[in-house]
């Protein structure tokens, strides 16, 4: 192995003990939305539904894949002792299958022994002791729940001592994932209309759109709109990375990146779309129509700004046309206003406003072009 390639296995290295590999999360969120949209829109179907209890079967079973995405963020996995996004899980040697502790030489006799449903003493991930029974033995502690213990504490099993969760990557859930996916279900009667909403809106406002079904089915703009109003959801409910895998999606397959955390209304319409985007914080009203390229930011960058507002708001019945830019967490487009094409907006604009980017037109002179602007950046 010649210097250089040993000099770049000794960077990577560090990065794979410190950080997981996580395809397979991206993976599983993205085969969980494209499932939604088939079971969401027989357009998106490759099988039909007759009766209203197999698409209720079809849907427990998606939630089931989100609970199965949203177990692998949390601290601890119950079903193997190992959370499989985090960094030295392997150094946490508790093991559920067989109640041993592989860094113990004494775990023989701590482990827990299904078939002869012996109570013994077996480790938890906190370092206690857990009395455990098998199903036959009577389960005299089903009712038990183990915790997980917080991100960051120090653990000392068995004379080894391991950091808890990510070591630089804080993707975790305080609450219970049942709870999340029966929360997130409420949702999906609410997320179902607004969409309708949005087909709506869009073949309203599209005078080449023939049909709803060829909006649902071929516009990029409907299908980022539908991903953005799951992953909201998620957003809502302290999902950790899944609600922006989601959104990074659409905008790897429409190009228009519309942040998880963006508050929008009903009947969104997005015409064309490409290299639309829509900032973490800002708030859109009902009815409002917007083109391609459209920006809507913030005024600054800086990381101290993350947790203000710093994306404007578009108030109701708000077009806003190509390329316009709006920057701003204290700008407000008042309703009924149109915002054309190529502005560039940073103050609030009052209701029923329309704004302008002037252009100037110049004659040759003497029939012949004019020098190249000098432009300085």
């Amino acid at each position: 192995m010649n210097d250089s390639l040993r000099e770049f296995a000794s960077l990577a290295i560090e990065k794979y003990n410190n950080h997981s590999c996580m395809l397979p999360l991206k993976d599983e969120t993205r085969k969980f939305i494209e499932g939604f949209l088939r079971l969401a829109f027989p357009q998106f179907a490759d099988r039909s539904f007759e009766r209203t209890e197999e698409i209720a079967a079809a849907a427990t079973l998606l939630m089931h894949d989100l609970k199965k995405i949203l177990d692998s963020l949390s601290a601890y996995n119950p079903e193997t002792g190992k959370n499989p996004y985090r960094g030295e899980t392997e150094k946490v040697p508790y093991k559920p299958e067989t109640g041993k502790n592989p860094n113990n030489p004494n775990s023989e006799k701590n482990a827990y022994n299904s078939e002869t449903g012996k109570e013994v003493d077996r480790f938890h991930p906190t370092g206690k002791k857990l009395k455990m029974v098998n199903k036959e033995a009577g389960a005299a502690n089903k009712n038990h729940k183990q915790q997980a213990p917080d991100y960051g504490a120090n653990l000392t099993i068995a004379g080894k001592t391991a950091t808890v969760g990510l070591n630089k990557n804080p993707l975790r859930l305080k609450t219970d994932t049942s709870e999340i996916v029966k929360k997130f279900a409420m949702k999906l009667p609410g997320i179902m209309r607004n969409l309708d909403l949005d087909a709506e809106a869009i073949f309203g406002g599209d005078p080449a759109a023939e049909s709803e079904d060829e909006v649902i089915l071929a516009y990029p703009g409907f299908l980022a709109i539908t991903i953005y109003r799951v992953a909201h959801q998620l957003f809502l409910l302290n999902v950790p990375l899944v609600p922006r895998i989601l959104t990074e999606y659409a905008h790897e397959r429409t190009g228009i990146d519309i942040h998880p955390g963006a508050t929008i209304g009903e009947s969104f319409c997005i015409d064309h779309g490409t290299g639309i985007v829509i900032g973490e914080s800002s708030i859109i009203g009902n009815r409002v129509k917007i083109y391609q390229g459209v920006t809507i930011g913030a005024l600054s960058v800086d990381k101290s700004h993350a947790s203000t507002k710093r994306h404007p708001t578009i108030e109701d019945d708000v077009v806003i046309y190509a390329q316009a830019v709006i920057l701003g967490g204290e700008t407000v487009i008042g309703k009924n206003s149109v915002i054309g094409g190529n502005a560039w907006v940073t103050e609030s604009i009052p209701p029923d406003s329309v704004v302008i980017h002037k252009s100037q037109v110049r004659l040759k002179h003497n029939g012949k072009d004019e020098p190249a602007l000098d432009f300085v950046i």
